[in-house]
């Protein structure tokens, strides 16, 4: 890999860092729910865009640009590590049904989005 390869994934992983710290922030003072909300949408986002970058293909985007979107901004906008401790806090304090619900909100809505942004993809660009 060369440096432009480098920086673009470096880029692109600050960029969607900011921009969910921002929407987490944003989220936490507009909500007062029992529910990690803002984890979830984050991560439903970077799984539809990610669909998307992967179902383009006509023409191809160029490595760069899929580097930028695909590794960079999605890596550092969706986050596993605070899905799975946000698991555990409930779990440890024994909402067990928050904890399960999003479990399985995550995996469905993060399936779907991509297949949705990858069906998009295919079909308009």
């Amino acid at each position: 890999m060369d440096i432009k390869q480098y920086l673009a994934i470096f880029i692109g992983g600050g960029l969607g860092s900011l921009v969910r710290f921002g929407i987490g922030k944003y989220l936490t003072t507009i909500t007062n729910i029992n529910f990690p909300i803002a984890t979830l949408l984050t991560n439903i986002v970077a799984c539809f865009i990610l669909g998307i970058i992967l179902g383009i293909s006509k023409p191809p985007l160029n490595l760069i640009t899929q580097l930028f979107w695909g590794i960079g901004f999605c890596g550092g906008f969706s986050t596993f590590s605070t899905f799975s401790n946000e698991i555990l806090q409930k779990i440890n304090n024994n909402q067990l049904v928050i904890a399960f619900a999003y479990i399985c909100l995550s995996l469905f809505f993060g399936i779907l989005s991509v297949i949705l942004g990858n069906v998009l993809a295919k079909n308009y660009f």
